[in-house]
């Protein structure tokens, strides 16, 4: 579904002008292909740089990976396996840091519901790196 809705997102906000030629496609088969996407710049008025929106799409996902970062921190073992997550989550996006929340969240459950200390060689006051299995 990620790549449908980031063509989509191209397609949309910044199509090329009517007359473009993309690598050896004839300008009328652009035009063709780009007139509902122009129609609805047109209308809406909506207009955007494919390098604008390329650098919209970069911090967003540069901000999941900081996220997904201090996810990992506190709770995945393992610099490789942060690396895979912080790596997967600026790729994929939201998907990623979702899927770890979500795990994180039913380790502490699952520890709460057995009466064991998620955090152990938490002093009150203190902090330390809590137990996790998730690597």
């Amino acid at each position: 579904m990620t790549p449908f809705i980031f063509l989509t997102y191209f397609y949309l906000l910044a199509p090329p002008p009517p007359g473009t030629t993309l690598f050896s496609i004839p300008a009328t088969t652009v035009d063709t292909f780009f007139s509902p996407a122009n129609a609805i710049k047109n209308f809406t008025g909506l207009s955007f740089a494919a390098q604008t929106l390329a650098t919209i799409l970069g911090v967003i996902h540069t901000a999941e990976g900081l996220y997904t970062l201090s996810l990992c921190r506190c709770s995945v073992k393992g610099l490789a396996v942060t690396a895979v997550y912080v790596g997967c989550s600026m790729l994929f996006g939201v998907h990623i840091w979702k899927d770890l929340k979500i795990c994180i969240q039913e380790k502490r459950t699952e520890a709460a519901t057995k009466g064991q200390n998620f955090f152990p060689g938490m002093q009150r006051g203190g902090r330390s790196r809590p137990f996790a299995g998730l690597a």
